[in-house]
């Protein structure tokens, strides 16, 4: 397979993808690199630079977190998610003010359709809901809101 990618050949036929692939390739690797940042400025990059949808005022998110989709999450102020956690928010995440999420906290507002036997789940395609999580709540660790 290297041999094929260090190609001309290979390049030639594949220019296109590559360069309508390339920032998308580069947002996702500084993303990774912004989850992975520690302390203090991990925090700032995290809030500045993922493009979450709304960010309220002294929000904190430790390393190692992921969230797709962050343009359709909504955090008020005071929201403190700890190491680790992934939010997928493709139909919508909003967490309220004073909101406490613990350590390897999973919230997914979407899911699978499911509809027939016959046809592969992987061909249904998604449903999407809102996920609201309400003002002063403590999420514990470990955790998975569906």
């Amino acid at each position: 397979m290297l041999s094929k990618i260090c190609s001309f050949k290979w390049w030639a036929g594949n220019i296109n993808w590559v360069l309508k692939n390339a920032a998308g390739e580069a947002r996702y690797c500084l993303r990774w690199i912004i989850s992975l940042t520690p302390g203090m400025m991990g925090r700032f990059l995290r809030r500045r630079f993922w493009g979450i949808g709304s960010v309220g005022d002294n929000v904190n998110i430790d390393e190692g977190c992921w969230f797709s989709h962050p343009e359709n999450l909504m955090l008020d102020d005071n929201v403190k998610i700890n190491k680790w956690c992934m939010l997928n928010a493709g139909g919508g995440i909003e967490i309220g003010r004073y909101t406490l999420l613990g350590p390897g906290v999973i919230i997914w507002s979407q899911n699978h359709k499911y509809m027939s036997r016959d046809m592969p789940v992987n061909r249904h395609g998604y449903t999407y809901e809102r996920v609201v999580i309400e003002e002063d709540v403590w999420v514990a660790a470990r955790a998975t809101i569906l």
